[in-house]
C-alpha cells in the first residue's frame, strides 16, 4: 500500500520555503552596501598621469594611459573590500580602448580619514609605434581620460570620478609632451 502525504503538507512546505527565502533574503540585503553612501564616502587623492610603457619588442613600442592615486575614507564606517576599475577612453568618446582592475582594500578595513597606498593602474590598450619619440609627433595622438568606479560589499560599480590622463609621457624629458593640437582636441 502506498503512503499518502496529507495536502496540508504541501502547504506548510511552501510557507517555510517563502519564509526561508525571504529571511536569507534579509540576510544578504544586511551586507549589501548602499551605492550612494559609498560614492560619498571615497575620495580620490594624490592624482597622477602619463602615458608609461606597456611592452616593447624590437621596432615596436606600446604606449599606454596610466593613473596613479590613493583612496581616502571620508565616511564614519570603515571601508572593507573595494575593488577599482579604471575605464580609459579618449576625450569625447562613449567608448571605452581598455580598462585596469585594482583591489587596494582586502582583508583589512580603511578607517574613516586614512587612505590607501598609492594605486597604479594602467590601461590594458594604447598606441603602438616605432619609438618613444615617435608619439610626439604624431598628430593623430589623441588626449584620452578614465573614469574610476569603486565597488564595496555587493554594491554595484559607482563612479566616483573622470580624470584627464596627462600628456607626459614617463621617461621621456618634460619639453618632450604630446603635441598641443592632441591635448587640446576633444
Amino acid at each position: 500500500m502506498a503512503f499518502e502525504v496529507p495536502k496540508s503538507f504541501y502547504y506548510i512546505a511552501g510557507g517555510v520555503s517563502i519564509a526561508l527565502a525571504i529571511f536569507l533574503g534579509r540576510i544578504a540585503g544586511a551586507h549589501r552596501e548602499n551605492p550612494e553612501a559609498l560614492r560619498q564616502g571615497v575620495a580620490i587623492t594624490l592624482i597622477d598621469s602619463s602615458w608609461s610603457e606597456r611592452s616593447s619588442k624590437p621596432g615596436k613600442v606600446a604606449l599606454v594611459p596610466t593613473l596613479t592615486f590613493k583612496i581616502r575614507n571620508t565616511r564614519e564606517a570603515p571601508l572593507e573590500y573595494v575593488q577599482v576599475n579604471a575605464v580609459f577612453s579618449f576625450v569625447g568618446s562613449k567608448d571605452s580602448f581598455g580598462d585596469a582592475f585594482a583591489y587596494p582594500i582586502q582583508g583589512k578595513q580603511l578607517k574613516t580619514g586614512e587612505q590607501t597606498d598609492a594605486i597604479r593602474v594602467k590601461s590594458n590598450h594604447g598606441y603602438q609605434a616605432t619609438s618613444r619619440k615617435s608619439f610626439v609627433n604624431n598628430p593623430d595622438f589623441k588626449p584620452a581620460e578614465v573614469s574610476v568606479f569603486v565597488q564595496s560589499r555587493l554594491s554595484g560599480w559607482v563612479l566616483v570620478g573622470k580624470f584627464p590622463i596627462s600628456s607626459k609621457i614617463d621617461g621621456m624629458p618634460q619639453q618632450l609632451i604630446l603635441p598641443l593640437k592632441a591635448r587640446l582636441s576633444s
